[in-house]
């Protein structure tokens, strides 16, 4: 069993949203988010490839790639209170991290974003050069306004040389794991919120990849430890000035089950699921459409996760989604 130690976070932040419809952004001095707690948190990741004649995705549940194999992708974030600094950890899909540390100073940019479906707040965006790797790194730490227990992390591999394949990352890592036996045993409870996610409908460059955003819903059955969700209301567009509606998703009834793997501050197991998403054209191998979700809070307070999308037609994308009671 591994620890996973809780964050604090420090700063109230008013704007909600993201990207999408409706989104809005105001750019203020660069800052370094301040962390109050010294520790490592591990994240759920999903990665989205795209080259000139395929794009492609894959997602994973949480791992610490520091201590075990993340073959289907799994980060893990270490931040220093004192310093302010935060180590990354990463292996998947694209290049990897290993103990690769972004300093306050490296902070680039600070802007606040606003939108209409509350996955928004304020990004950080770290960059420094690489000497090692003979090249320039950068994340994106996404700090929700409209959520206590989670944060998102963004990065790729696009800030050097042109690529053969763009790896696009995101990762959605929790300050504090719900146990699974806090649960309740009877009664429901529905979450709210939203999801952001990029799509590419084939092969091409990250220019044609949309930024899609929309509304999250998810019911679960305290009794039958079962939950069902969906993602509704979304769209997008892409840097080549295209826009895209994408179909509603569902997610028919999955498993709430104990991650056994991990443990949170309390050594409690963690509260998970495993579902398939289903939409309109979508690819049907069981293999496909995964979405991984972890209950977030001390009681249950917030889902957050990520998903992938496979459509039979050939088109991927993945995304990342935060909703609370």
């Amino acid at each position: 069993m591994k620890i996973i130690a809780a964050f604090v976070f420090f700063i109230f932040l008013a704007a909600c949203g993201g990207g999408g419809g409706g989104t809005s952004s105001t750019s203020s001095t660069a800052t370094a988010y301040d962390w109050t707690t010294t520790g490592t948190t591990a994240a759920t990741t999903v990665t989205v490839n795209i080259t000139t004649s395929s794009v492609g995705t894959q997602a994973g549940k949480l791992c610490m790639p520091t201590v075990d194999s993340c073959f289907a992708g799994g980060a893990e974030f270490t931040v220093n209170a004192s310093t302010d600094a935060i180590t990354m950890d990463f292996e998947g899909s694209g290049p990897d991290f290993s103990s690769y540390v972004f300093a306050a100073s490296d902070i680039k940019s600070t802007t606040t974003i606003s939108s209409d479906h509350t996955i928004g707040g304020t990004n950080y965006v770290y960059r420094n050069y690489s000497t090692a790797n003979s090249r320039y790194e950068e994340i994106e730490i996404l700090v929700p306004s409209n959520y206590t227990y989670t944060y998102f992390v963004y990065w790729d591999n696009l800030n050097n040389d042109p690529v053969t394949t763009g790896y696009l990352n995101l990762a959605m890592a929790g300050s504090y794991f719900t146990g699974y036996t806090n649960l309740p045993s009877s009664g429901s409870a529905t979450y709210t919120g939203g999801t952001e996610a990029f799509f590419a409908g084939s092969g091409g460059t990250t220019d044609s990849m949309y930024l899609m955003e929309g509304d999250a819903s998810f019911t679960a059955n305290w009794a039958t430890k079962q939950i069902t969700g969906a993602f509704t209301n979304v769209d997008g567009t892409n840097q080549e000035g295209a826009s895209l509606t994408f179909p509603n998703v569902t997610m028919n009834a999955a498993n709430i089950i104990a991650d056994t793997d991990y443990q949170n501050e309390a050594s409690e197991t963690l509260a998970y699921f495993v579902g398939n998403l289903e939409y309109s054209g979508f690819d049907t191998s069981s293999f496909n459409n995964k979405i991984y979700g972890y209950f977030l809070g001390p009681s249950y307070n917030e889902i957050g996760g990520v998903y992938e999308l496979t459509s039979s037609s050939g088109g991927d994308g993945g995304g990342y989604f935060a909703v609370k009671r």
